[in-house]
């Protein structure tokens, strides 16, 4: 089954992604997941790759799955924080998990996921755990059948819609473990010393996708001469760059 898009909802290219959804925060523009997709899930993950052009403060859901206005689970970003929020009775019952970031997500890509199993949800940002919550009154099941679910229109018909990009949008049957997670968003950079030397910096490294590694130097051990790395670099310090795999 395909989703579907309304008004002015379109793909654009990114200067960092590549092709991706926009949304432009103008009435009836938003993106649609088929009625049903979320039927009896109380065990799934969803993950997708935002960056929001505005604030929520004006009033609505950048991700929300549910009913109608009293029963729904949703996405809230706003200057710095992604908040989930999951409710049978309304706004005043909303239980919360939320992520506060150091600087502000708008007109910056991060990847939000959200682990549910049950009962118990789990919030990550950019591949590290941010917060996790046990006792959850509402799951999914609690929603009954016909469960809609949007990117950028709220259950609250007064609200206004969502204005920014997603990307990479994926919803999963199970619950992901925090080490597929983890992986999905570093990288392990290993340096071993041959015979004749040894390495001065950190050998093995946890790198974030799309940064670098650390400095690392070559030291031969008296009587020998450095050469080259096995992968062909000729100086004794390197540093790796945009690493994007192991």
């Amino acid at each position: 089954r395909n989703g579907a898009l309304y008004g002015n909802a379109t793909y654009v290219t990114d200067a960092e992604k590549g092709q991706v959804l926009y949304l432009d925060g103008t009435k009836n523009t938003y993106a649609e997941i088929p009625m049903g997709f979320f039927d009896g899930r109380n065990k799934f993950s969803i993950s997708f790759d935002v960056k929001p052009e505005t604030s929520a403060s004006s009033g609505y859901f950048t991700f929300g799955i549910g009913k109608n206005s009293s029963k729904y689970l949703f996405l809230k970003t706003t200057t710095d924080t992604f908040q989930y929020a999951i409710t049978k009775g309304s706004w005043s019952s909303e239980q919360v998990i939320k992520a506060t970031m150091p600087s502000t997500i708008q007109g910056v890509w991060h990847n939000v996921k959200l682990v549910v199993n049950k009962n118990r949800m789990s919030l990550y940002v950019d591949g590290e755990l941010k917060s996790t919550v046990n006792d959850i009154a509402t799951n999914i099941l609690d929603f009954d059948r016909d469960v809609m679910a949007y990117f950028g229109k709220s259950f609250y018909s007064t609200d206004g819609y969502y204005k920014g990009y997603f990307d990479n949008i994926k919803v999963y049957n199970r619950e992901l473990t925090k080490e597929e997670i983890h992986n999905e968003n570093y990288a392990k950079v290993t340096y071993t010393a041959g015979e004749g030397g040894t390495i001065e910096g950190t050998l093995s490294q946890d790198v974030k996708k799309g940064t670098n590694a650390t400095s690392v130097k070559a030291i031969p051990n008296y009587g020998y001469v450095f050469k080259q790395w096995s992968d062909g670099v000729t100086t004794a310090t390197r540093q790796d760059t945009n690493v994007t795999d192991d």
